[in-house]
């Protein structure tokens, strides 16, 4: 692992200390805009005989801390909370329980979790993508200060420097962890990267589902 460079989830956050599940190294894959997991470093760690599953691990310890943390201290432990409410809450396109779907891959997480477009929905998706990055909002800096945990906006995404919609999951002083809600990646970003989205832009229904294996699609 050493010299690699690793992608983190925090689940857990007390003051200084972070616990990062999964920690995982991550590739781009060639001609698609997706990207695979290569190794899980919690895997890795069992599987070598040094480290043991515990899955109740985090729970435990937020039990803990919610008795012997101060009231201060104790939001600290919501932003977790937040991002599973956050992506709960998306009004994604759901895909059909009979029958099959044709759909493309926008972002896998892991083998067990991924992100799929609906076809009916990408011509959509491509217009209302134009139609923001040729008509980009000025950056406001008093409208940006208004947006918190939980609100939409527009983010740069990091990879081809377009900006697309994304859901704020978690923010940090200047940097901001977004959800871009039409693709399934995630990535934190400074505050230069974000901007406030016309209501009009919301119009548009999200066009990916997530789903865990089991799901019956048809990837094209």
């Amino acid at each position: 692992m050493k010299g690699k460079e690793l992608q983190g989830k925090i689940v857990l956050r007390l003051r200084g200390c972070v616990w990062l599940d999964p920690l995982v190294e991550k590739r781009r894959l060639q001609g698609v805009n997706v990207m695979d997991t290569v190794m899980n470093v919690k895997q890795e760690l069992i599987k070598a005989g040094m480290a043991e599953s515990n899955p109740q691990h985090i729970a435990i310890l937020k039990q803990v801390a919610a008795v012997a943390l101060p009231d201060q201290h104790k939001e600290e432990m919501l932003w977790q909370e937040n991002m599973d409410d956050a992506v709960a809450m998306l009004d994604h396109l759901t895909l059909l329980e009979q029958g099959y779907q044709d759909v493309v891959v926008s972002a896998v997480v892991h083998p067990e979790l991924f992100f799929v477009q609906s076809i009916e929905w990408l011509g959509r998706l491509h217009k209302l993508e134009v139609d923001i990055n040729s008509s980009l909002p000025p950056r406001d800096p008093q409208l940006i200060s208004k947006l918190h945990v939980g609100s939409y906006c527009l983010a740069q995404f990091s990879i081809d420097s377009k900006w697309y919609r994304a859901r704020i999951l978690e923010r940090h002083s200047s940097e901001y962890y977004v959800m871009f809600v039409d693709h399934g990646e995630d990535e934190w970003l400074q505050v230069t990267h974000i901007r406030p989205i016309p209501p009009h832009m919301l119009s548009v229904s999200h066009t990916f589902s997530h789903n865990k294996v089991g799901s019956k699609v048809l990837v094209v």
